[in-house]
């Protein structure tokens, strides 16, 4: 698994990450819970051993299950993102938030402050990334995963913002079917107020 240019992606040649800052980079420190982890572990045991690696360079079956993983590997991100956007919204609900603060990150998406949430906000204005904003909660969609907002303020001063572009990525993506819906629900508001 390497890291080039804010991509991550499995490869079966050793590849940077550019995060870490090296040049070559592997998972292999938890094999009991992936799979991927085991086999570039049995290369590096071989390896060191001086026999043959066990797989390789064009093995269809190291390349079948490196396919295999990353699918269920999304599956499983994606199923946890899913997870915690419900659960920061019950806690929103819970906890009878009528505001949160957020940092920008990227456009119109934010970092909810003291949760595991990514959100879109249609409509804001275009701010430097890091730049702290608070918002009116107006209700939790819990089918879409949306928290429906209005921007209220927008601080002074900007904040450091670290956020993986893969994350960000997965936040965008996570978003995108999500803006609908909230353009959806102030168009809504709109037309009741009238």
């Amino acid at each position: 698994r390497s890291q080039h240019m804010g991509r991550v992606k499995m490869s079966t040649t050793p590849g940077p990450h550019d995060g870490l800052g090296v040049a070559a980079y592997a998972w292999s420190t938890s094999p009991l819970r992936r799979y991927v982890d085991l086999m570039n572990q049995r290369q590096i045991v071989r390896v060191a051993m001086g026999q043959t690696p066990a797989y390789q360079a064009k093995d269809t079956d190291l390349f079948t299950t490196v396919t295999v993983f990353e699918s269920a590997y999304e599956a499983y991100n994606d199923f946890q993102r899913r997870m915690e956007r419900y659960w920061s919204l019950r806690w929103i609900e819970q906890e009878e938030k009528k505001e949160v603060t957020a940092l920008v990150v990227k456009d119109e998406l934010v970092r909810i402050e003291g949760l595991p949430m990514m959100q879109r906000i249609p409509g804001l204005p275009e701010l430097e990334r890091g730049r702290r904003i608070r918002l009116q909660v107006l209700g939790c969609d819990y089918i879409e995963l949306v928290l429906e907002t209005r921007l209220l303020q927008v601080f002074d001063g900007k904040e450091f913002v670290e956020e993986d572009d893969d994350e960000i990525e997965a936040g965008c993506e996570t978003e995108d079917a999500s803006e609908e819906i909230v353009t959806k629900s102030e168009e809504k508001k709109t037309e009741d107020a009238q």
